[in-house]
């Protein structure tokens, strides 16, 4: 039996330092070595020295916090080196200088002294114990940090950069252009807010303009709000449009303290005008600019009209005609016909619906429409041969499909698609137009006497027993006319009874004896007469006795 045993050691680091981490300048510190299972040791101070010694020691001879690292190695080990990590804080007896220079547009400075140790105390020239002090004017402020025996003053000379750059106040230029010349002694960059960087800016349209310099490291900025009030560049053009269309004269320029004064009495920037004319107005921006433009307004006038709604009939034609009339609409007028014809005048012969669009010279418009509709021709029709019928048979009276524009009515004011007549007579139909009207007519006859189908009709059984039901067998014949048999006989053929009465019927006896129950058979003979005329009849059959 074997046994492995894996509990490799493992290299381990740790470090400390003596008399203590923390210390006056110059400081000397005595590391100790407090790892395991290790076989070589570095380690590194923090001011650019290191050391190959299991325990060295080392001087610190400037102010400052080192971050120390010990790392150990051994190349057997499962994890061949750990590194170790202390903070060694040195303090100096002297007073460090600190010069800070601030742009006052960045806010006010904050004096940070906090060490990363604890028991160090605090004290400003102004009596503050905290290890950071806040200050927004120039100045010198110091601080001493006390901890153990040492002592340190840091002294801050502070210098808050305000650097003077302005734009002129905002102006009104009566003109068109206004150019700006920013340029500073100390800057060493400029900005417009369309990203331009020279010193000299020409502003060519009013509105609010922002300049940006780079003067003594800070970034400083100025805005300025310019109005360009033109009064020259206020050209009115003369106007001519449409009768009806409302017409705006607007002399609004951007510098808002400009007064208004119109040939109407308004004193509004803008005026609605609805009478030709001619127009002024005089525009004073800030009690200095003062111009006067006057502007002529015209009105045109377009009529037209293409008649009201037809209905023609077949073969018919309408003249259409949109010539205009009223104002000056006789200059370059255009014809826009929904049949794409371009003429002041169309004949039309077709339905539809004709629409037109007339323009002139001025741009005014004027649309008319109507709607055109051709009575249909109507078309031949008939409502076939005249109707001779019995009674109780049929007749159907069929109309032609309907045709739209035409409408049809029976003699009785109905609309339907068929008419059935009950009784003799003549009967006719009308198809109507708003141009012409067609009939036709049949006459129907109906015999009185209806067709018998089953001129004979005779039960398959019965019982003459007495009882009031059943007890009497006979044919019932429709329509009887003329000669009439009737007889029945028994099985062998023996005819036990015969009549020539149709109201006459069996009463299962013969020759005055009951007859057995059973079948017998019977023979019928007769004339009937109906629609059709008169026929002879003859059937035979059984017929069942019952007790």
């Amino acid at each position: 039996m074997f046994k492995i045993d894996f509990q490799t050691p493992s290299v381990n680091a740790q470090a400390a330092a003596t008399p203590s981490a923390t210390g006056c300048a110059p400081f000397e510190v005595n590391f100790t070595n407090l790892g395991s299972s290790a076989l070589i040791y570095k380690w590194h101070f923090g001011d650019g020295d290191s050391s190959s010694l299991d325990e060295p020691s080392h001087i610190y001879t400037t102010p400052g916090t080192f971050d120390v690292a010990l790392i150990a190695f051994d190349p057997a080990s499962c994890n061949i080196a750990d590194t170790a990590y202390l903070q060694v804080v040195v303090l100096s007896n002297t007073t460090v200088l600190h010069t800070i220079d601030q742009c006052a547009v960045e806010g006010p400075v904050v004096l940070d002294v906090t060490l990363p140790i604890s028991g160090v105390s605090y004290e400003w020239n102004n009596g503050s114990t905290l290890p950071t002090q806040t200050v927004n004017t120039d100045g010198t402020y110091w601080v001493t940090s006390y901890h153990n025996n040492c002592a340190q003053v840091d002294s801050f000379i502070v210098d808050m950069l305000n650097p003077i750059f302005e734009l002129p106040p905002d102006t009104l230029v009566c003109d068109n252009q206004l150019v700006l010349d920013i340029t500073h002694p100390d800057a060493t960059f400029y900005a417009w807010q369309d990203g331009t960087n020279s010193p000299i800016y020409t502003i060519t349209q009013s509105g609010t303009y922002l300049a940006l310099a780079v003067i003594q490291g800070c970034t400083v900025s100025d805005m300025i709000n310019v109005t360009l009030a033109d009064i020259d560049d206020v050209q009115l053009s003369d106007v001519a449009v449409c009768d009806g269309t409302p017409v705006i004269l607007d002399a609004t320029i951007a510098n808002p303290n400009t007064t208004y004064l119109w040939s109407n009495g308004s004193t509004t920037p803008s005026v609605n005008i609805t009478q030709s004319g001619t127009y002024s107005v005089t525009l004073t921006a800030d009690g200095l600019c003062s111009d006067t433009d006057e502007i002529a307004v015209a009105y045109d006038n377009l009529v037209i009209d293409i008649g009201n709604d037809l209905q023609l009939c077949s073969g018919e034609t309408a003249l259409l005609n949109a010539t205009p009339t009223g104002g000056n609409s006789g200059t370059g007028i255009v014809y826009t016909w929904s049949n794409g014809a371009n003429t002041p005048t169309i004949n039309i012969a077709e339905s539809g619906i004709y629409a037109v669009t007339v323009s002139n010279a001025t741009g005014c418009l004027a649309e008319d429409e109507m709607t055109l509709d051709i009575s249909p021709a109507i078309p031949p029709f008939t409502l076939g041969d005249d109707w001779e019928v019995c009674k109780g048979e049929p007749v159907l009276l069929t109309a032609p499909a309907a045709v739209s524009g035409i409408s049809r009515v029976w003699q009785d004011g109905s609309a339907a698609d068929t008419y059935s007549p009950t009784t003799s007579g003549i009967y006719w139909l009308e198809l109507r137009s708003e141009c012409d009207t067609l009939r036709d007519e049949v006459t129907v006859t109906i015999k009185d006497l209806p067709i018998v189908v089953n001129p004979v009709m005779v039960p398959n059984g019965f019982s003459p027993n007495q009882d009031g039901m059943n007890d009497l067998f006979r044919p019932v014949v429709h329509g009887i006319s003329g000669d009439y048999e009737f007889c029945v006989y028994n099985r062998w053929g023996q005819k036990i009874f015969s009549t020539i009465d149709p109201a006459e019927a069996w009463d299962g006896q013969a020759q005055d004896m009951e007859c057995d129950m059973g079948v017998y058979a019977w023979y019928c003979r007769a004339y009937v007469v109906d629609c059709e005329g008169e026929q002879e009849i003859i059937q035979q059959g059984n017929i069942t006795l019952l007790r």
